[in-house]
């Protein structure tokens, strides 16, 4: 009997496992493009002609077989993530390429095809997860880590980490290494947002508070002092990009080294490092006149030193210097972009869980930070005539939303509801303007005016239509959205544009130009657009492709999220809420993948990934207190 038990285990255990290995191979061949709507269709669209699907089934048979003691221990957290990714590669394609939730009509047929197509992602997911968690939680990973002593040839590479010249030769290395993207990008990468601020910041138009006016101002006093000594605007530009560059290289050494400081091995800290310098996000963003370079900055700042608070918060509170750091960091990404209050709100509840003391006190950092910051706004704005931003910027989804319901179902809205919205936006011309993947043509005609004399009355129109199209309003929302969280989804990366190459548009476009200096300007274009050209196609180099992505950047740092809390590494919270949050900000956005935008999860992922896998080698503070 027991025999036979055995046997009736052993048979549907193979038998789980060779449909598992099916799922993952038909992943591989199945022709997700053919538009299912029948059971005709079924079969071809799982293109089980190929024979690729052979070696691909036999290969993930016996990959299954020997993880399977993996999977029984990767625990729930990882099942979930499984889950989540299995159903974002499932809705990720359609949108991305029919944008909609499905392609061809709704049946059995094609839930059949969809769950194949899920149990695949899934099952790879799980089992390449539970792969790396097995070792990545083997008792002796993190002394292995530990004992590694980086060095090259005979030279020991300690001095990058003890010692007060570490800070600088880190700095300085970074340095280095970034200057290369100064050279090809000289005098620096300006977009067509950059332009707009930079002829605030010379006071050649009017102030406004669409881009944060503070950063305005000083990289507007930059440029004119480099106008002042060079003689130029193009030389101003230089010198701003050139100490942008200085600066993110100081506070990039000042986190690695605080990474160092607080127990991370010497092997974890050198990777980090060599991460931000080669990287070439890094380097080309280092050079661009943006104010997202700065706030994503300030973010990881404000990461590692909650990290550090809450793995020992009463070495942390001893250090008035802490306190003044946390504070001016706090206030800093205030006033580096709109969104800092939302952020910073949170994340603080993750504060709130790990601490067990002062947690008042470092409620009162962030509500002393906010009280100057809106004192400074109160004040400053109206004392320089600072005109208000546009009321659009933070209502791109639900315009996006009312869009497409006008563009696929202009006949269900009644008389009144189409009035009402054409108060706002242009009714006639919006199925015209709608871009499911970029909200610029639809808020570009937004009557802000109109919407603040009366918010209830379109945001009650607004619910309605919700209510009645729920799955045009989700459509909407995931179109707008996708590059953040389904990896296949085109990538916007490294820009090539430059002062001289805005002046030229302005010039062409009739507009005006307030350079007196343009015709003396030059510019190596071919060389920018090439460099550009081939940094942004590492996106299309099979395995390099994560480099530029965003979404596997979130999905990593979500990983990272489930390897901490099953290490109950419960001091990491402050970063991986963090980084929600921006995933949130970006998810609202008006663009579906804009790099810029999440630029703080990429710099802020050596911090994510070193903390979470290998931990730090100083006791966390929650366990401190349990004593």
């Amino acid at each position: 009997m027991v025999q036979k038990t055995a046997r009736l285990n052993s048979f549907v255990r193979n038998l789980l496992t060779a449909v598992s290995a099916l799922c993952i191979a038909l992943l591989f061949t199945a022709n997700r493009g053919l538009r299912i709507t029948c059971r005709e269709d079924l079969l071809p669209a799982l293109n089980g002609n190929s024979i690729l699907s052979v070696p691909l089934f036999c290969l993930f048979f016996v990959f299954i077989r020997k993880t399977l003691p993996a999977v029984k221990r990767a625990g729930t957290g990882a099942f979930l993530c499984a889950a989540l990714f299995a159903l974002c590669e499932l809705i990720g394609y359609p949108i991305k390429n029919f944008g909609r939730l499905y392609h061809g009509s709704f049946g059995i047929s094609l839930v059949l095809f969809n769950l194949v197509v899920f149990l695949g992602c899934f099952t790879l997911f799980l089992l390449c997860l539970s792969f790396v968690f097995e070792k990545l939680f083997h008792p002796d990973f993190d002394a292995k880590v530990k004992n590694i002593r980086p060095k090259i040839g005979t030279l020991q590479l300690d001095f990058l980490w003890n010692g007060k010249k570490a800070f600088f030769i880190t700095a300085g290395c970074l340095l280095v290494c970034w200057s290369l993207y100064y050279i090809l990008f000289f005098p620096g990468i300006v977009t067509w947002d950059s332009y707009y601020q930079i002829m605030q910041g010379l006071f050649f138009r009017p102030l406004t508070d669409e881009n944060p006016f503070l950063h305005t101002l000083i990289q507007g006093r930059i440029i004119a002092l480099g106008r002042f000594l060079f003689g130029t605007i193009n030389h101003g530009i230089a010198l701003a990009s050139f100490l942008q560059m200085s600066c993110m290289a100081c506070i990039v050494s000042f986190i690695v080294q605080k990474m160092k400081k607080l127990g991370l091995p010497s092997a974890v800290c050198l990777s980090a490092l060599l991460f931000y310098a080669f990287h070439p996000l890094f380097g080309a963003y280092s050079v661009t006149l943006w104010k997202d370079i700065w706030m994503a900055a300030f973010l990881v700042l404000y990461a590692i030193l909650l990290i550090e608070a809450c793995m020992d918060i009463e070495a942390f509170v001893k250090k008035k210097i802490n306190w003044f750091l946390l504070f001016g960091v706090v206030l800093a990404i205030f006033f580096s972009k709109g969104t800092g209050i939302a952020l910073l709100v949170l994340s603080y509840p993750s504060v709130f869980f790990v601490l067990r003391k002062k947690r008042l006190p470092m409620l009162m950092v962030f509500v002393a930070g906010l009280a100057v910051y809106l004192v400074v706004r109160s004040t400053v704005i109206p004392a320089l005539g600072i005109r208000k931003g546009y009321i659009r910027e933070p209502l791109s989804v639900p315009m996006q939303q009312i869009a497409r319901t006008v563009t696929y179902h202009d006949g269900d809205l009644t008389a009144e509801q189409k009035k009402i919205i054409g108060e706002i936006l242009p009714y006639e011309q919006l199925a015209e303007l709608y871009n499911p993947i970029l909200s610029d043509s639809v808020k570009g005609t937004f009557n802000g005016e109109a919407f603040t004399e009366s918010p209830w009355r379109y945001t009650k129109v607004w619910l309605t239509l919700g209510v009645k199209h729920p799955k045009t309003y989700a459509e909407s929302l995931l179109c707008n959205s996708h590059g953040y969280w389904y990896p296949e989804a085109e990538k916007n990366g490294i820009s090539n544009q430059s002062y001289y190459f805005m002046l030229q548009m302005y010039k062409n476009n009739g507009w005006q130009v307030y350079d007196k200096d343009i015709e003396a300007y030059t510019d190596n274009r071919p060389l920018k657009e090439g460099t550009a050209y081939m940094l942004n196609n590492i996106k299309r180099v099979p395995v390099l492709t994560v480099l530029l992505s965003i979404a596997a950047c979130f999905w990593v740092s979500l990983v990272c999220f489930v390897a901490a809390m099953r290490k109950k590494r419960y001091y990491t919270l402050p970063v991986h809420t963090v980084m929600f949050a921006v995933f949130l900000t970006c998810i609202c956005s008006p663009v579906h993948s804009e790099t810029r935008y999440a630029y703080a999860v990429f710099l802020g992922l050596p911090v994510t990934l070193c903390f979470s896998l290998f931990g730090a080698f100083r006791k966390p503070f929650p366990e401190k207190q349990d004593e």
